[in-house]
């Protein structure tokens, strides 16, 4: 089993100290693909450029589900907003299936 170097950087009584760490390389695999474990909570962020319309979307989308919608952000010009959306998915599939009812939404812009 390779292993790979990496450096991480603390602060410790106000200086930087560079510390070399091994990481198996199978470790390195499961950065890239973390394991999630279900059911968990999961949170989106929508973009649209209706609060209203998105609140709605989010009621489409989720139907009966529970989950807690906060408003997250306004552009500088107010020509956009971003509302966070948290629920819980009890699959993978169940989460793709959430994003892409928010992607094909015609009231959200973009789904982070």
């Amino acid at each position: 089993m390779a292993e790979g170097h990496f450096s991480l950087e603390s602060k410790e009584n106000s200086s930087i100290i560079k510390r070399q760490v091994l990481i198996p390389k199978d470790s390195r695999r499961n950065m890239d693909n973390p394991t999630i474990d279900y059911p968990c909570n999961r949170s989106y962020c929508l973009i649209g450029m209706d609060e209203q319309q998105r609140r709605n979307a989010i009621r489409d989308c989720l139907g009966k589900m529970d989950y807690r919608v906060a408003f997250s952000h306004r552009s500088t010009r107010g020509k956009y907003v971003s509302l966070n959306v948290e629920t819980v998915v009890i699959t993978e599939s169940a989460r793709d299936q959430i994003y892409d009812a928010f992607s094909r939404h015609t009231a959200i812009t973009r789904v982070i």
